[in-house]
């Protein structure tokens, strides 16, 4: 698994995410792999997990739903894990996925993450609005997790700026990247509105 943050502002989107990918057997398989991706239509899909599978889903989401709304990229997400459950990896693991699909609505940001857990038979949807930070963390540092989205979290109870959101993201992916072995430093980060 890799790091990835959102932070969903009023009228904004912030998405930060490392650049690491970590093979099944802990080689590093790519160091500058950008884990998001953001249509045409201003609609953020981040991954992590399987890098394979995010490279096929990032593709046909580029190809095919650039200029779809955020609900028809959901249904897309959605509809694609549920007729490909059991899906393994080249080692035959069954793969485990988290998928965060963000977009700008009329009434603000808004959000959707998934858990695709299918080597602990887990899925979970959770919703998202303005004012929200989502992060898809690293396996190796559940157990720090307060100490390090203090500096993020903070920004949502109080007066905020794109510029503050964007230092702050990194500052956190800084912190992670010295933590955990399957982030690295590299810096993936962008400012929808």
């Amino acid at each position: 698994m890799s790091y990835v943050n959102v932070f969903l502002g009023p009228d904004f989107i912030s998405i930060i995410s490392d650049g690491k990918v970590t093979a099944s057997n802990g080689s590093t398989e790519d160091n500058r792999f950008k884990k998001f991706i953001v249509t045409n239509s201003k609609v953020v899909v981040a991954a992590t997990g399987s890098h394979g599978l995010a490279l096929v889903l990032f593709e046909i989401i580029k190809k095919q739903y650039n200029e779809s709304t955020y609900d028809q990229i959901n249904d897309f997400i959605l509809k694609t894990f549920q007729e490909n459950k059991g899906l393994t990896n080249v080692e035959n693991n069954l793969i485990d996925m988290q998928i965060i699909v963000a977009g700008l609505g009329n009434n603000g940001s808004i959000a959707k993450a998934y858990q695709f857990l299918q080597s602990e038979g887990k899925f979970d949807e959770l919703n998202y609005k303005s004012n929200a930070v989502i992060s898809m963390n690293p396996p190796d540092l559940e157990s720090t997790f307060d100490y390090l989205y203090q500096n993020v979290n903070y920004i949502v109870n109080s007066k905020f700026s794109v510029n503050m959101v964007k230092k702050r993201q990194k500052l956190v992916l800084s912190k992670v990247a010295n933590k955990s072995d399957s982030v690295n430093s590299v810096v993936f980060q962008e400012v929808i509105r």
